[in-house]
């Protein structure tokens, strides 16, 4: 599985001022790669901000675990972040920070850069 098949996604907090959304996980191809993410729409009623979490796992392990995370996303643009030692699994973690219900942000992901070991 690949992130190309994510050509954009929408992520809106709920009424309760959270939601958490995934990624379907994809396997490793490297140790280290560079992650990148379009903000292509941004729309915070009060100091919220979307949390994106790279995450990873080895597949006996029984759950995730944060490998690295973005800056809090507060505006539109493009955010890249280069994460090391990942393990075999490996998706991102999306969420509110902070935010009130209907903020809304439209992320497009790109595949992530696999860099030599």
């Amino acid at each position: 599985m690949s992130y190309a098949t994510l050509a954009g996604f929408s992520v809106v907090c709920d009424l309760a001022g959270t939601a958490t959304y995934y990624t379907p996980p994809i396997a490793r191809e490297a140790l280290n790669a560079t992650f990148s993410l379009d903000v292509t729409h941004f729309y915070a009623a009060g100091i919220g901000a979307v949390v994106v979490t790279v995450e990873h796992k080895n597949l006996a392990d029984t759950s995730w675990a944060a490998a690295d995370a973005f800056p809090n996303i507060t505006s539109t643009g493009v955010e890249a972040l280069t994460v090391t030692d990942l393990k075999e699994e490996i998706r991102l973690k999306v969420a509110f920070s902070g935010g009130a219900p209907n903020d809304f942000a439209h992320l497009v992901v790109a595949a992530p850069t696999w860099l030599p070991e």
